[in-house]
């Protein structure tokens, strides 16, 4: 997600969206429920979505994309981009209240059929309630969701400080290394993965080859 032209959001709205994300996190399923989750082949599982908006640096023009891709060929089935202006302003831990309505559309305007499970560029239960964009959108959609974030968030204890730092540096050589980011709780918020940076023609969301190796690698954190 590219950067913006920067607006505020009140108080009282920000409180109003704290009472939604409070009321949606009941309906969150952290637990796998879908018959293709029940083995490690993910069999049954056919189709995958990734979801993003891109915007125009100091505007709040943007163009947001869905891509749907095959599973496990991730080859591109379908795809929906459009131009959109952004009129609500951007609060963090607020993101889905500005992003999720376009996702949606993008999701009606799909020709085939919708994707089983869609990746977010954002978080998910790593968030301040625990209800991050990628939550959101599942209990709207009913689609499962996963969060991609390319920050840490940093709660329940996790810092992005020299032991976080030490830690990608032991597991993080290679494309598909992971470690699980546990916090003082004891809960495993999900992996921060190593995934390749080359550019092919597998989601146009993200740069990232979720397919194959390469010696430029970068870290993602992921939370259902």
């Amino acid at each position: 997600m590219e950067a913006e032209a920067v607006q505020e959001v009140d108080e009282e709205q920000l409180q109003e969206w704290r009472r939604i994300q409070d009321e949606m996190k009941s309906e969150v399923i952290e637990d796998d429920v879908e018959a293709w989750q029940a083995e490690e082949s993910f069999c049954g599982l056919e189709l995958i979505g990734g979801v993003d908006i891109s915007f125009v640096k100091d505007s709040t023009k943007a163009c947001v994309a869905l891509v749907v891709c095959s599973y496990p060929e991730l080859e591109v089935v379908e795809k929906v981009m459009e131009e959109i202006e952004m009129t609500i302003p951007y609060a963090s831990g607020f993101l889905a209240f500005r992003e999720v309505g376009f996702f949606e559309a993008c999701l009606q305007k799909l020709e085939g059929e919708k994707p089983q499970v869609i990746m977010v560029d954002g978080n998910g239960i790593l968030h301040q309630r625990g209800f991050g964009v990628a939550c959101h959108l599942g209990v709207r959609t009913g689609i499962p969701c996963i969060g991609v974030a390319k920050k840490l968030m940093q709660i329940d204890g996790l810092e992005k400080d020299e032991n976080f730092q030490h830690k990608k540096e032991e597991h993080l050589k290679m494309s598909g290394d992971f470690f699980d980011l546990v916090g003082d709780s004891l809960k495993v918020w999900g992996p921060e993965e190593h995934i390749s940076q080359q550019q092919p023609n597998l989601c146009i969301c993200w740069p990232q080859d979720l397919s194959g190796f390469s010696d430029q690698t970068c870290p993602f954190l992921l939370s259902l």
